[in-house]
């Protein structure tokens, strides 16, 4: 009875080599428990790396919004005011500015940050 309990129990340790220390950079060797903490620490820099480059998505998009909305209060009022730039109204000029910029921060989020983001993930 008893040597099969301790066939039994070689056979387990023959079985689990993940319970032995790991050899890494030399000489020193980590357990389990060492191996696992590593994991974790790389998953937690993985979400914070995450959350960096959303938070950076939502600035631009709430930047790209006060330009939209300050392009357009603008062009209205330098429409309602007649002003001319040449032969091309202000508020046209603005609005056509707005515009250019809007599709600016469209293409730094979409092109750049966005796959930045589904890179991190």
């Amino acid at each position: 009875m008893n040597s099969s309990h301790e066939e039994d129990t070689e056979r387990t340790n023959k079985l689990s080599p993940a319970h032995e220390p790991q050899e890494v950079a030399g000489s020193k060797k980590l357990t389990q428990d060492q191996q696992v903490g590593h994991y974790i620490d790389m998953w937690k820099q993985s979400v914070e790396v995450q959350m960096h480059f959303n938070d950076i998505e939502w600035r631009i998009r709430g930047l790209a919004l006060t330009v939209a909305t300050f392009a357009l209060g603008a062009a209205g009022v330098a429409a309602k005011d007649g002003t001319r730039v040449g032969a091309v109204s202000l508020g046209s000029l603005v609005l056509a500015i707005g515009l250019l910029l809007w599709y600016a921060f469209y293409f730094v989020d979409r092109f750049w940050y966005h796959p930045l983001l589904k890179a991190a993930v």
